[in-house]
């Protein structure tokens, strides 16, 4: 599959099980239309679009922060709240952020907080 086929919403399903399942459980809403949705999301939020790659088999998906947000400053506590989840989780994301690269660490160790990177 190609970035062409992609964005023109081929889709190529690698288990079918799986992805019925997905279907049956509202999970998924319509084959090939992953791509246009996301594209449709970031225009009507502000958001820039994102790079696509084309990496063998796969595809990676790079989005960026909103353009009027400039280098925000957060804790975990901010994460879990806003998206919903529990601190552990937002701890998880974060560790992986970091790991990444994407974020850092600004501040004293208890009352500091993290900032995407400026690159």
């Amino acid at each position: 599959m190609t970035m062409d086929d992609f964005q023109s919403g081929v889709s190529k399903i690698r288990n079918r099980v799986i992805a019925r399942v997905f279907r049956e459980l509202g999970l998924m809403e319509e084959w090939g239309s992953g791509y246009r949705r996301v594209i449709e999301s970031c225009r009507s939020g502000g958001y820039l679009i994102p790079d696509w790659q084309e990496l063998g088999s796969a595809f990676r998906v790079i989005f960026y922060p909103h353009p009027e947000i400039k280098v925000a400053k957060v804790k975990a506590a901010d994460v879990a709240a806003r998206w919903n989840v529990t601190e552990k989780t937002a701890k998880r994301d974060i560790s992986a952020l970091k790991k990444h690269g994407i974020i850092e660490f600004v501040s004293p160790p208890k009352t500091g907080s993290y900032r995407i990177r400026e690159t």
